[in-house]
């Protein structure tokens, strides 16, 4: 039988949204543990730290997502992830900031979008977790 990883665990956490590996991998590397590392041999700590960055690293992305579908006859597959809206965006950041707060770490603020340096930038300052 195989090991219930950190990484299923964050998969399984989240439904309808996709985790690229690379997102996984930085999400790992900043809560310290490796991407196969077995949730039994994880502590409490561990496993909501990477929760803690899996749920900031949705609320930093898009709130829109590409879908694709494909349709031959009687079969069709279709993958890609839906909408967020703000208040779902917003949830996430709380969630992960209520599992920071819990070990006494900085927590990170939501993005506020606006026109800075000839475009559309995030303009609250601090530091943020980017996920690209």
């Amino acid at each position: 039988m195989s090991e219930y990883t950190i990484t299923d665990f964050l998969k399984g956490l989240v439904r309808g949204v996709e985790i690229p590996d690379e997102a996984l991998l930085g999400i790992c590397k900043r809560a310290g543990v490796g991407t196969d590392s077995s949730v039994d041999n994880l502590t409490e700590r561990d496993i909501d730290l990477s929760t803690a960055f899996l749920y900031l690293w949705i609320a930093g992305g898009p709130t829109t997502g590409s879908r694709w579908s494909e349709k031959d006859g009687e079969w069709s597959q279709s993958a890609g992830h839906g909408t967020f809206n703000y208040a779902q965006l917003r949830l996430y950041y709380r969630m992960a900031n209520d599992l920071l707060k819990k070990y006494g770490l900085e927590t990170e603020g939501a993005p506020q979008w606006g026109f800075r340096y000839g475009g559309i930038r995030n303009i609250r300052s601090g530091r943020r977790f980017r996920h690209h």
